[in-house]
């Protein structure tokens, strides 16, 4: 899996991050390919679900103070990668299996950044102000 400009939402910081996950799913899936040890299978998904809880957490955190509407439903969808990539793990003994497993969970972060996370970066690129300030006294 190779990262492509396309997926750039137009936040470098946001962009960076989504470059970094493609990353971890690329050492996955030569992993998975080049039939290493389980264990180092698990480390590399385990990496990768380390560095999507806190990616997650920063864009729920702009969403959060920047009021996007949708981030309730943006956020499940968070919770559901979750929840395919898990599936990788233990459960599969199987190369193809476990190539499957990652070909869904990869493709449908793709789908989610050009899909979703465009959405709330055109409402935040639109001029939203993150964070909002009253006058102190």
């Amino acid at each position: 899996m190779l990262w492509q400009e396309d997926y750039s939402i137009g936040i470098q910081e946001i962009d960076d991050q989504h470059k970094e996950m493609v990353v971890h799913f690329d050492s996955i899936e030569k992993c998975i390919e080049s039939g290493k040890e389980f264990y180092l299978l698990i480390q590399h998904v385990t990496e990768l679900v380390q560095y999507s809880k806190f990616h997650f957490k920063f864009e729920e955190a702009l969403m959060r103070l920047s009021g996007y509407p949708r981030s309730s439903l943006h956020k499940a969808q968070h919770e559901e990668f979750f929840t395919v990539l898990a599936e990788i793990g233990p459960n599969f003994t199987s190369t193809v299996n476990k190539s499957s497993v990652l070909k869904v969970a990869s493709v449908s972060m793709i789908r989610h950044i050009i899909d979703d996370d465009r959405l709330y970066a055109e409402y935040l690129l639109s001029g939203v102000p993150i964070v909002k300030t009253t006058k102190i006294a």
